[in-house]
């Protein structure tokens, strides 16, 4: 039974990561912009952490696992991509491969730490999804920011291209 759940998770992430990289993240990104994007996916975690928090059940827990894996697949992912498309080409590869070696795996291995931290101070699984959700906001903040630098920095090179949702 364990196996089939996991599949099922497994096979819903993959539907809906093909439907969500087919048909949302290119119109969120042009009408929108990066910024949004960007915060997309943090802001449903942190959504996703409130109801685990007052719901505690295994189909909450299965919804919010594929709502957040194919959303970074689908979304964060190729939006975290694109902040690398305004930086010189040498910037552009000494950053990518310190973000994703140093920060991406370093944060993983910190929120190890943190959730058994979390544990070992007597936190419930409930106290810790509820610690969660300010975490999963400033995440969205930080993307956000991101973002927007991003978009200046693609407005400074391109003259006369509109911000995001604005036509030009």
């Amino acid at each position: 039974e364990r196996t089939a759940v996991f599949a099922g998770i497994d096979l819903a992430v993959n539907a809906v990561t093909v439907l969500a990289q087919l048909f949302v993240l290119a119109r969120v990104v042009e009408r929108f912009g990066v910024a949004t994007a960007l915060a997309l996916i943090p802001v449903a975690v942190g959504f996703g952490f409130l109801l685990l928090g007052v719901y505690p059940t295994l189909a909450v827990l299965v919804a919010f696992q594929v709502v957040r894996r194919a959303g970074n697949y689908a979304i964060t992912r190729p939006a975290r991509e694109m902040l690398y498309t305004v930086l010189p080409r040498e910037d552009k590869y000494k950053s990518k491969n310190f973000n994703d070696t140093v920060v991406y795996r370093g944060g993983d291995a910190a929120s190890g730490w943190v959730f058994a931290g979390l544990q070992a101070l007597g936190l419930s699984l409930v106290a810790i999804a509820f610690v969660a959700v300010p975490i999963a906001l400033v995440w969205a903040w930080l993307g956000v920011g991101l973002g927007r630098h991003q978009e200046a920095l693609r407005r400074q090179q391109t003259p006369g291209l509109a911000p995001a949702g604005e036509p030009s």
